[in-house]
C-alpha cells in the first residue's frame, strides 16, 4: 500500500492497519501497512455476489441518469423549490450509491473494514434516501402543478410528463437498489493469518 492509498483511509480505519518493517527486492527497509483488523464476508457464492454487483451498478447509474436528464428538463415546476431541492438534494445520495455499488466484490473472499464500509455499506445506506427524494421531488412536482398553479391535466407540457416520469424512476431504483441490499448479511469471520497476506 503506497502513501496516497493510505491517506485515502478515514482515520477511523488507521487502526486497523499496522506499520511493519520489511526489506524490498533491493535489500533495503521499507514501511509497510499490514491489514490487523477483522474480516466479514457477505454470505454469497461468487455467482451471487457477481449478479448483486451487476444488479446494483444497474440500479444506481439508472437512478442518476434519471435525476441528471430531469435537471436538464423544460418543464413548468422548474422554479419550484418543491420539485427541484430534493431532486437537487438527490445527487449527493447518488453519488455515494454509485460508488459504493462499483466497490461491491466480485469475488468471494474475506473483506476488510474500510471495503465494508466503502461498498456494501455506502450503497446500503444511500438507497433509502435516494427513493425517498425522488419521491418527494414527484409528489412536490403534482402539488406544485394541481395545489399551486392548478393546472388541468390537458394543459400538462412533455417536459411535466417526462419530468415526473424521471422523478418516479429515480425513486423506484432507490427502492429496488435497497431490496436489493438490504437482505445481504454481513458477518464477522473468525481470522486466520494468511489472510493478511492478501
Amino acid at each position: 500500500m503506497d502513501d496516497k492509498q493510505k491517506r485515502t483511509f478515514r482515520r477511523r480505519y488507521m487502526k486497523d492497519y499496522e506499520l511493519q518493517t520489511e526489506l524490498n527486492d533491493a535489500g533495503r527497509e521499507v514501511k509497510v501497512a499490514r491489514y490487523v483488523g477483522s474480516f466479514y464476508e457477505l454470505g454469497l457464492t461468487e455467482p451471487g455476489l457477481l449478479a448483486l454487483r451487476r444488479r446494483c451498478v444497474a440500479l444506481s447509474l439508472g437512478a442518476a441518469a434519471a435525476a441528471l436528464l430531469a435537471l436538464f428538463l423544460r418543464h413548468g415546476a422548474m422554479a419550484s423549490v418543491l420539485a427541484i431541492l430534493p431532486l437537487a438534494f438527490c445527487m449527493f445520495p447518488l453519488f455515494y450509491g454509485c460508488l459504493g455499488s462499483f466497490h461491491l466484490p466480485r469475488t468471494e473472499k474475506p473483506l476488510r473494514s474500510d471495503e465494508v464500509e466503502y461498498g456494501i455499506e455506502r450503497a446500503r445506506h444511500s438507497a433509502p434516501a435516494i427513493a425517498l427524494l425522488g419521491g418527494l421531488a414527484a409528489v412536490g412536482t403534482l402539488v406544485y402543478h394541481l395545489f399551486i398553479r392548478r393546472t388541468a391535466w390537458g394543459e400538462l407540457t412533455w417536459g411535466d410528463g417526462a419530468f415526473l416520469l424521471c422523478c418516479l424512476l429515480v425513486s423506484l431504483c432507490g427502492g429496488l437498489l435497497w431490496g436489493a441490499l438490504r437482505p445481504v448479511k454481513i458477518t464477522e469471520r473468525p481470522r486466520e493469518a494468511k489472510w493478511a497476506e492478501e
